[in-house]
């Protein structure tokens, strides 16, 4: 949930991350991340709920505008081996 309480996050276990407005039943916007196994990831408000922040199965976290679907940075988490 936004730090405004008007949109949350939902890990789609598909293709990524969902955002969706508490007044919607479908996502306004989607947050592409890759992914090779399908189990819930976590993802976060940061910046006063001006980006979202996606785990993902591989090490990476991604970073997204809240208002754009593109991915504004990619951080390397822990060594990044996949099991």
């Amino acid at each position: 949930m936004c730090s405004n309480e008007k949109f949350f996050l939902v890990d789609n276990l598909c293709t990524g991350f969902d955002l969706y407005n508490l007044a919607r039943t479908s996502p306004i916007r989607r947050y592409p991340v890759p992914t090779s196994r399908h189990f819930v990831k976590a993802g976060v408000f940061a910046e006063n709920s001006s980006l979202a922040v996606c785990g993902s199965d591989h090490g990476k976290v991604y970073i997204f505008e809240v208002g754009s679907s593109e991915t504004t940075q990619v951080l390397q988490h822990g060594n990044g081996m996949q099991s």
